[in-house]
């Protein structure tokens, strides 16, 4: 079974040994998550649990014990690894999704993921057939002769990438004032802008970010659920209107 820190249990040490005064291997951090084993062990007062801590492919696991209090039980249930990024992922196994390893790590890419769930292509096959088509628009967004690090993406960006793929979309412009439960029903596999925190989480002011909404729920007066891709975390997640609504703020984005 998984685990996972929960946020009010803030930083939580992982012990070498289960005691409270044992070497401390690293504190994990808030969403940190852990594959849990069957060993538990009681001392100083406390139930520990034996763990497996993943952080890079390429460096030895962290194996230790943490407080059973401070972790919860970890459950996913929604679509994961929605875009293929195998071939080009980075060797973390605790930073964000989106970050890939393309010339150098890139950062700036929730604008090409979400088109690439929208098209059903891998992201490493965008790149290069966005390169071998338009190198002049290729080398703006990925700057390839200075820093090769990209840059965010425009409305117009997404429009201009996703026509050389065959599919015409069209900036919102004014079109939505803003948004209600109805406006989010008819903007479904549209590609549109929020904010986020720097663990990816919906807020009111943040992050610029784009997503891709998939599906909505309308209950009573705008109470609901909105279902969307998020390239930060390369899965599906649900979120309610009323959050979802305040972190995208006015609607932007392409349809």
């Amino acid at each position: 079974m998984r685990y996972w820190v929960a946020h009010p249990y803030g930083y939580t040490p992982l012990k070498l040994t289960p005691a409270a005064r044992a070497t401390k291997l690293l504190d994990l951090s808030p969403n940190a998550v852990l594959e849990g084993t069957d060993t538990m062990q009681e001392a100083d007062g406390v139930i520990w649990r034996r763990v497996i801590y993943v952080t890079d492919k390429n460096k030895p696991n962290y194996i230790g014990w943490v407080d059973s209090g401070r972790i919860d039980p970890y459950n996913e249930s929604l679509p994961k690894d929605c875009v293929d990024l195998s071939d080009i992922e980075t060797p973390s196994r605790i930073d964000a999704a989106q970050y890939i390893t393309y010339g150098k790590v890139q950062y700036n890419m929730c604008g090409e993921i979400a088109l690439c769930m929208l098209l059903g292509i891998k992201l490493s096959e965008m790149l290069t057939v966005w390169q071998r088509k338009d190198a002049t628009f290729f080398q703006r967004i990925f700057r390839w002769n200075t820093s090769k690090v990209a840059t965010g993406t425009s409305d117009g960006d997404l429009k201009r990438l996703a026509a050389l793929f065959g599919v015409e979309m069209q900036p919102l412009g004014k079109r939505y004032p803003y948004y209600t439960p109805g406006i989010i029903g008819d903007l479904h596999n549209s590609i549109v802008s929020v904010h986020i925190d720097n663990n990816g989480n919906l807020v009111g002011g943040g992050i610029l970010h784009w997503v891709l909404i998939r599906n909505s729920w309308q209950e009573c007066n705008g109470w609901g659920d909105v279902e969307y891709f998020d390239p930060f975390t390369n899965r599906v997640r649900i979120r309610s209107y009323n959050l979802f609504s305040v972190s995208a703020g006015q609607p932007y984005g392409i349809k």
